[in-house]
């Protein structure tokens, strides 16, 4: 019994140690997708680059490689 309470202990620390790493790299993966789509919205809203205050000089809104 005294062998199995630290084992659990640190199986869940373990767990919970990993379990935070993945969803830290997923939140940073998704947080990098939205903030290229909100800075490609806010140009189109403003008619310029919001980056680097540059006209727009073809249509923006035929594909996201333009």
């Amino acid at each position: 019994m005294k062998l199995i309470l630290p084992v659990l202990l640190a199986v869940f620390t373990l767990g919970y140690g990993i379990g935070r790493r993945v969803g830290f790299k997923q939140g940073q993966s998704l947080g990098r997708a939205a903030a290229v789509v909100e800075i490609r919205a806010e140009s189109l809203k403003k008619d310029y680059c919001i980056v680097c205050h540059q006209k727009k000089q073809k249509d923006l809104t035929n594909s996201i490689t333009n």
